[in-house]
C-alpha cells in the first residue's frame, strides 16, 4: 500500500469537551500532521481545524465560546479552509438545538439540531452505513457504504433552503 503524504498542520481544538487523543490518533493514522491545542494563538495557521464535542449541547457551546477559539473557527470556515466538526462539535455550527433551546449555537450553518423521533430508538446506537457528500481529502478513501459506529440522540438538520 502506498504511503499517503502527510497533510499540512491539523489542529484538534481542546476546549474541554471531546475524546481528543483518540481523534488525534485516528487523524495521524490517515496521514494528518496533527496536534491538540488549547491555545487559539498556538493553533493559528492550521490547515485543517477539528472541533470535537461530547456532552450536552448547552454545556458544550458555553465551554467552546469561553475557550477563545470562536473567532478563529469562524474565520477558518469563512475563507473556505478545511474543517471537521465531530458529534456536538458539528452541532455547534447550527443555530441551536432542541436539547437546550435557550442556548444559541454559532449560526454558521442555518438550521437546528433535532432529537431523533419515530421508529428510531433513542439513543440511536450502532453501526450505520455512510454516504459521502461532496469531496474532501480527509475522506477520499472512504467509499459509500462503509460503516461507522454512532451513539446519538440528536442530529443536525440544516436548512437546505438557506444554503
Amino acid at each position: 500500500m502506498a504511503t499517503r503524504p502527510r497533510s499540512p498542520a491539523t489542529v484538534v481544538i481542546d476546549y474541554g469537551a471531546g475524546n481528543l487523543h483518540s481523534i488525534a490518533r485516528a487523524l495521524d493514522h490517515v496521514g494528518c500532521d496533527v496536534r491538540v491545542e488549547s491555545d487559539p494563538a498556538r493553533a493559528a495557521g492550521a490547515e485543517l481545524l477539528v472541533l470535537p464535542g461530547q456532552g450536552r449541547f448547552g454545556q458544550v457551546v458555553r465551554a467552546f465560546k469561553a475557550s477563545g477559539f470562536e473567532p478563529m473557527v469562524r474565520e477558518h470556515i469563512a475563507v473556505g479552509r478545511p474543517f471537521l466538526g465531530i458529534c456536538v462539535g458539528l452541532q455547534l455550527l447550527l443555530d441551536g438545538s432542541e436539547e437546550d433551546p435557550d442556548e444559541p449555537g454559532l449560526g454558521i450553518v442555518s438550521g437546528q439540531v433535532r432529537r431523533f423521533t419515530g421508529d428510531v430508538a433513542v439513543p440511536q446506537m450502532g453501526w450505520n452505513s455512510l454516504t459521502t457528500i461532496g469531496s474532501g481529502e480527509l475522506f477520499a478513501d472512504v467509499p459509500d457504504g462503509s460503516y461507522a459506529y454512532f451513539a446519538n440522540s440528536y442530529y443536525a438538520a440544516p436548512d437546505l433552503e438557506a444554503a
